[in-house]
């Protein structure tokens, strides 16, 4: 029997928490025939058919008359007040508005309570069904009764500490609300509401989706949606950029709908990538999760599309130059700031054309490649924080901004292109400020080690514009000739075209 009980007690609270409808207000009126009588309803959730709700007025505590009214079979949206009104002339005169619906259920004196159904079951009341208000505090008679904010509904059982009232006969000789001394408040309630529709998504972003221009559509990322107390659908609507998959399989640039079973969607994942096709720049726009009710979501999607870039690889970085030495440009002198140095190499099969490619630190640009300098596959190329290089098969150069600047205990080299786009990048740490640089070990591929512990590197402590053994990188092209003959030649043949079409 106790466990019959609990169950009812648990479906009655379940009830009330979604009952959607709370009785807010019941009014008096003061004009001829104490008109208006009025009940205010207050909507604290969307409702699809307002149909399940209804009301019965108590009278002189004669107890309850059941559900007289039924309202229609409409919808009401969360924050909407409903009036229900014995008549309308005198509403209107006094409200001057007209009530959303009139039955004599609304035809009330200040001695009578009111009743909410859903479904026929009572969610709210107004007053002691069983008792004649006359003399209790709760009576309205030519006044009214407010619900105070965030309470109810009571169930079937009246809260008196729930309401305000103006006391009886306080609208006596009023002819209107506006004027009045003491107005009833009219929608002025500010309801808790029943739990809205929640959608959960596991990301607020994603960022780096770009791809090479030549190579879309970008690599997928993805996040997670959860939904509860759900109403309706979930629905993914993707961007013009953007594509959206549930198996980062099937793609699609429309709408994905998450269909709600018992109000929740549990846990599914959204893949998301750029679609092929777009031209280079960057690109930003917002993944949408919606669904009745309940507040939209968005997850802000980025990423680049850039130029198909070349294989160039930051090789050695040499931030700590020894004292004694560490004379790496090799002009006879050992200075810390001449002697850094960066070495690149073209790791790619074509030749690369470095003009406006720069170097740069934690800080800023320390080197521009000027003009004409073509770089081929398999070539090095250093430059120098300062001094004179001296005897070097590849081309060397000094950092046009006077010095590299390389921090000892940690920095970050950037190799870009015109564009700005990045090629390489490696940031160190203090394992840089030992008097010896940093080396990939194999060169060109591997990671970055001490170059006296590098494998053929006999404890040398740096090989600029060499392998770390001191054999030679592919060497440079060599300028082209300037021969006398090939002028003689041009004089000549020029020469004799002129000659022929003047006797022509």
């Amino acid at each position: 029997m106790k466990k019959i009980t609990l169950l009812i007690a648990s479906l009655f609270v379940t009830l009330l928490s979604f009952s959607q409808l709370v009785i807010t207000g019941v009014f008096d009126g003061p004009l001829s025939g104490g008109t208006p009588k009025a009940i205010e309803i207050y909507v604290s959730e969307n409702i699809a058919d307002l149909s399940i709700y209804g009301i019965g007025s108590a009278n002189n505590g004669g107890g309850s008359d059941g559900e007289e009214f039924t309202f229609p079979a409409v919808a009401a949206t969360l924050g909407d007040f409903i009036y229900l009104a014995s008549e309308s002339s005198g509403f209107n005169s006094f409200f001057g508005f007209a009530p959303n619906y009139t039955n004599s259920a609304a035809g009330i004196n200040g001695d009578d309570a009111i009743e909410l159904f859903k479904n026929g079951a009572i969610i709210d009341v107004f007053g002691d069904i069983n008792t004649d208000g006359s003399g209790q505090a709760w009576e309205y008679q030519d006044g009214w009764a407010y619900r105070n904010n965030t309470t109810g509904p009571d169930g079937n059982s009246f809260v008196l500490a729930n309401w305000s009232f103006s006391g009886p006969n306080a609208l006596d000789g009023e002819s209107s609300n506006a004027t009045s001394a003491t107005p009833f408040p009219i929608g002025s309630f500010t309801g808790i509401g029943a739990p809205s529709p929640t959608i959960t998504v596991s990301l607020s972003s994603l960022t780096n989706m770009g791809y090479l221009v030549t190579t879309g559509p970008g690599s997928s990322k993805f996040f997670m949606v959860s939904g509860s107390i759900l109403s309706n659908d979930i629905i993914i609507t993707p961007s013009s950029q953007f594509e959206i998959s549930i198996d980062d399989a099937t793609w699609r640039t429309t709408p994905i709908t998450l269909n709600q079973v018992g109000g929740n969607v549990v846990n599914k994942t959204i893949y998301v990538r750029m679609i092929s096709g777009l031209n280079l720049g960057t690109y930003s726009n917002n993944i949408i999760i919606t669904t009745t009710g309940g507040s939209t979501k968005t997850v802000s999607c980025s990423g680049n599309v850039i130029p198909d870039l070349p294989n160039l690889v930051i090789n050695e970085i040499h931030a700590d130059p020894d004292a004694t030495n560490g004379d790496a440009n090799n002009d006879g002198t050992a200075d810390s700031r001449d002697d850094e140095f960066i070495e690149i190499v073209n790791n790619d099969s074509f030749i690369v054309i470095l003009s406006g490619y720069t170097l740069s630190d934690g800080v800023s640009t320390r080197h521009t490649f000027g003009s004409n300098i073509m770089l081929q596959p398999g070539e090095a190329i250093v430059v120098f924080g300062g001094g004179t290089p001296t005897g070097f098969t590849m081309r060397t150069y000094t950092a046009s901004a006077g010095l590299l600047g390389l921090n000892n205990s940690g920095d970050q080299i950037t190799l870009r292109d015109p564009s700005g786009n990045v090629i390489d990048s490696y940031s160190y740490g203090s394992e840089a400020g030992n008097n010896q640089s940093l080396t990939r070990d194999p060169d060109i591929t591997g990671s970055f080690v001490q170059h006296s512990t590098a494998t053929g590197s006999a404890g040398a402590l740096f090989s600029p514009a060499t392998y770390i053994n001191g054999a030679a990188f592919t060497l440079p092209l060599p300028p082209v000739p300037i021969d006398w003959r090939y002028f003689l030649f041009m004089f000549f043949a020029l020469a004799g075209t002129l000659v022929y079409r003047k006797l022509n």
